[in-house]
């Protein structure tokens, strides 16, 4: 005959395996384009999944991305949270490098996700002329839906910046030339390196 204690510990067994056995995941990844030029903007998109062989729900409540150094930037007014119900284009919150989604603020509450359910985030990132390359990762809080323990599920993507490198030539070096003659340099200036250049001036200055 099991005593009372030995029914309360069977009972703690059960709630601990009817909790667990219905506690859904919540994958995470993060895409965008690998390589980027300097002063230049991608688009990224994070998505959250509860698998579909999940054996229960799971609950977003927060989602953040961490930019890799100052030289990246959110652009303000692209962000756009879609799935499990909600619709949303609100900004996230920008603290340094990092972006911080609150799901349960943004959607009215936690985003509940049935098996094979997705939560896409979408926003565009903005790199300055002296971007070197570098991470970016998100991660994600979620719940059972049941007042289960939080958990974290983080993902990571390498953001390569291809730099230009400007070269500019003046041709000839020296002109023969008489008081009043006309002259003519050609200045040339080319990209040498591996990504766009923006914003380029060329000042020539004159002798008097």
């Amino acid at each position: 005959m099991m005593n009372k204690k030995g029914l309360f510990t069977l009972y703690c067994v059960f709630a601990f395996l009817l909790i667990f056995s219905s506690f859904g995941l919540a994958d995470s990844s993060i895409s965008g384009p690998s390589e980027m030029d300097q002063c230049a903007q991608g688009t990224f998109t994070i998505t959250v999944t509860n698998p579909s062989d999940a054996s229960g729900p799971a609950c977003i409540s927060n989602v953040t991305a961490t930019l890799p150094d100052s030289h990246f930037s959110y652009v303000t007014g692209t962000s756009s949270v879609s799935g499990g119900g909600c619709n949303s284009s609100t900004d996230p919150t920008v603290s340094g490098q990092t972006l911080t989604w609150d799901v349960t603020s943004l959607c009215g509450g936690a985003v509940q996700l049935d098996p094979g359910d997705s939560l896409t985030i979408q926003y565009d990132i903005a790199t300055d002329c002296d971007a070197t390359s570098g991470t970016m990762t998100a991660e994600v809080t979620y719940d059972n839906c049941a007042g289960g323990a939080s958990q974290t599920e983080a993902s990571s993507t390498n953001i390569k910046i291809d730099p230009g490198t400007i070269i500019i030539t003046k041709t000839p070096s020296v002109i023969s030339a008489a008081v009043g003659d006309d002259v003519t340099w050609t200045v040339t200036v080319k990209n040498t390196g591996l990504g766009t250049v923006k914003n380029v001036v060329v000042t020539d200055t004159l002798d008097a």
